[in-house]
């Protein structure tokens, strides 16, 4: 049998790569705050050598309802124009996060912005799946008396690698991962405002399960830990390959976290374990 392990180490000598930096911010206490201390992680990741540069959920605010109508605003509002001038003065791709977004017709969306290096937004990705939950002793949340959920998946060709986008609780659906593979994303990136309270028990578990249900690289954005805010987040941001192995991962507070991404990877997992191509999508639509 083959060892795939130390293939995939030989496989790297000549694989393409890229850098992924992870922002693991912690939320301040107002929008302005938020996007300079944004702007200025940017700038710090790609001084790392970042080609793609990811925020967590929600870094404008913090994530309880009365500050989502407050601090909501357009597509294209003061947020993505930060966004923007990070993205082109880094000269990176930037995966925006998340802000709460005031469509024309007043609902309000989750929504994560995609950044090219010339500034343009080149996609929107409105969160699918809310965070409805009550759990005993622990977290309460009704993330739909908010927001109207998304309802499409979103994929960006960056020229050297297809990225997938999904936010935070999106990760409890496999399908969701899956399809961003059938689409034919090697890279998934996840902004989240993961809960301290289920965090330190599933966190990990997911984005290295979603890592393999997909067979691509899964980098989870989470927002830092802080006393400061009324939701509290887990923090430990983290990158996962398509073997299921956690590259790099951070503490519970403020860091940048990067990682080499040989997209190749992906390719030889998916030609040596073919998972993907053996799905019966027609058994699943039967069912």
């Amino acid at each position: 049998m083959k060892n795939m392990k130390n293939e995939l180490n030989l496989y790297k000598e000549s694989a393409v790569c890229f850098k992924i930096a992870v922002c693991q911010q912690k939320v301040r206490q107002t929008k302005s705050e938020n996007l300079a201390a944004a702007s200025k992680a940017v700038k710090k990741a790609a001084e790392l050598g970042a080609h793609i540069v990811v925020l967590p959920e929600m870094f404008v605010c913090d994530f309880v309802p009365e500050n989502m109508r407050e601090n909501a605003e357009p597509a294209e509002g003061e947020t993505v124009d930060m966004l923007k001038s990070a993205a082109h003065d880094n000269d990176i791709w930037l995966v925006g996060g998340s802000f709460p977004e005031m469509a024309e017709d007043g609902r309000l969306y989750n929504v994560c912005p995609i950044v090219s290096p010339d500034g343009r937004t080149v996609h929107f990705y409105r969160k699918t799946h809310l965070f409805d939950v009550d759990i005993k002793d622990g977290v309460v949340s009704a993330e739909s008396d908010v927001f109207t959920p998304g309802n499409r998946l979103v994929t960006v060709n960056t020229g050297f690698v297809r990225l997938g986008i999904a936010i935070c609780y999106d990760i409890r659906f496999p399908y969701v991962f899956t399809g961003l593979a059938k689409l034919g994303a090697k890279l998934a990136v996840l902004p989240a405002a993961f809960s301290a309270g289920t965090g330190s028990a599933h966190w990990e578990t997911l984005i290295k399960a979603r890592a393999l249900d997909s067979q691509m690289f899964v980098a989870g954005a989470c927002s830092a830990y802080s006393e400061e805010t009324r939701f509290k987040t887990y923090g430990h941001s983290m990158i996962a390959d398509p073997w299921g192995r956690i590259i790099v991962s951070a503490g519970s507070g403020e860091e940048i976290i990067t990682a080499d991404i040989y997209i190749n990877e992906a390719d030889q997992v998916r030609r040596e374990l073919p998972v993907l191509k053996h799905m019966r999508e027609d058994f699943i639509k039967k069912t």
